[in-house]
């Protein structure tokens, strides 16, 4: 019965991701989203400063620390995040933001593809622990850990001025999709 709720649960999250991926790919293209991304760029440059900026940095190189460290299905998982972040962005085209740049970064902007990889790699090490890690204390502290590399990612390139809130949003909303049918697919074939 535990199983079961726990199925639904992903394919619920699965598909209210998928929605809301949706839902903001067509703000996007009706150009709705600017008052809000303006509105969250203005909120996180109240706080910039020179060591914000390097903590911000320094959030933005720690998504590669773990890159080569594990096994196959991360690498597996995040290649197929970067391909689609690809797609995507080809897709939909939208240009960075023109406002303060604290880095240079080029290509287009929607979604984010730090934040699709910060999920594609950081939510599969929670998955990991979740499945390999007894200790509730431990994996608890590694959720805490994980989770807020993922809220800083995805807020640092916000604040970096190289992607809108939305962009952010919609990579962590389409990643997440994605990573939850990676594990479904990956729980079949792997072992634990």
């Amino acid at each position: 019965m535990k199983k079961i709720i726990t199925n639904n649960l992903k394919t619920t999250i699965f598909f209210i991701c998928i929605v809301l991926f949706i839902f903001i790919a067509i703000l996007l293209l009706r150009s709705k989203l600017i008052l809000f991304d303006e509105f969250i760029y203005k909120q996180l440059s109240k706080f910039t400063s020179l060591k914000i900026t390097k903590f911000m940095k320094l959030c933005f190189s720690i998504l590669f620390i773990f890159h080569n460290s594990y096994g196959v299905c991360i690498m597996i998982n995040v290649f197929l995040t970067v391909i689609l972040n690809l797609i995507l962005k080809n897709i939909f085209m939208r240009d960075r933001p023109n406002n303060l740049r604290l880095i240079i970064e080029s290509g287009y902007s929607f979604p984010s593809g730090h934040s699709m990889a910060s999920i594609s790699l950081y939510g599969y090490l929670m998955y990991l622990a979740h499945k390999k890690i007894n200790n509730k204390l431990l994996k608890t502290f590694i959720y805490l850990i994980l989770g807020n590399l993922i809220l800083l990612v995805g807020i640092s390139r916000i604040y970096l001025g190289v992607h809108y809130a939305s962009d952010v949003i919609a990579g962590f909303l389409i990643s997440t999709a994605i990573l939850l049918f990676f594990i479904k697919i990956t729980d079949k074939y792997v072992k634990y």
